[in-house]
């Protein structure tokens, strides 16, 4: 088939005799356009005669087109709701563990307050009780610091001797012995058979 540039690029020789270029060159290469464009007039025509099948065919094209992006369109929404569905699963499952991890965080609260209010409540009666018993301690040392300072004052003054451990009693004086008169000694009698009152 002939192109444009096959057009342009030919050369005709020219004639010796006469004017002009080889009669029998034109006529051939006048030949050879003419076939080229009987071609391409029946391959135009053979292409407007099919726009119903090309028509027909981009239909069938565009309804395959149509059904092919249906069918991804439909994938893409049942993976999305897949997706969806197993992202609420993996939510209520994590809220599940969270609810659960509260509850237990809270009851060990609960334990442990309750333990410390326990613990607060001993320490309470603990202090009661060494309280109690430092009071009976006070009371004691003051009851006896009293009787400590009653006795003291119950002494002589500083000027006079004192016994502090037991209380000095005046000697009394013994009495002396009533004897009866000695007899003077009998010369006639032994002196071993006298006797001695």
């Amino acid at each position: 088939m002939l192109t444009p540039s096959d057009v342009s690029r030919k050369i005709f020789t020219t004639v010796r005799l006469r004017e002009g270029y080889d009669q029998a060159e034109v006529d051939a290469f006048l030949a050879e356009i003419e076939t080229s464009l009987a071609e391409l007039r029946d391959e135009l025509d053979a292409l407007r005669a099919r726009p119903s099948e090309s028509s027909e065919s981009a239909a069938r094209v565009m309804g395959m087109a149509q059904q092919t992006a249906d069918r991804v369109v439909e994938a893409a929404q049942r993976d999305a709701a897949e997706i969806v569905a197993r992202a609420r699963e993996r939510a209520s499952a994590l809220e599940a563990e969270a609810r659960a991890a509260a509850a237990e965080l809270l009851d060990d609260a609960r334990a442990r307050h309750v333990e410390a209010v326990r613990s607060a409540e001993e320490v309470v009666r603990y202090e009661a009780e060494l309280r109690t018993g430092l009071d009976d301690q006070v009371t004691g040392l003051r009851d006896l610091l009293r009787d400590l300072e009653r006795r003291r004052r119950a002494l002589p003054p500083l000027n006079q001797p004192r016994n502090l451990l037991v209380p000095v009693q005046k000697p009394q004086p013994t009495p002396e012995p009533v004897t009866a008169p000695v007899p003077p000694p009998d010369p006639a009698k032994p002196a071993n058979a006298q006797r001695v009152s």
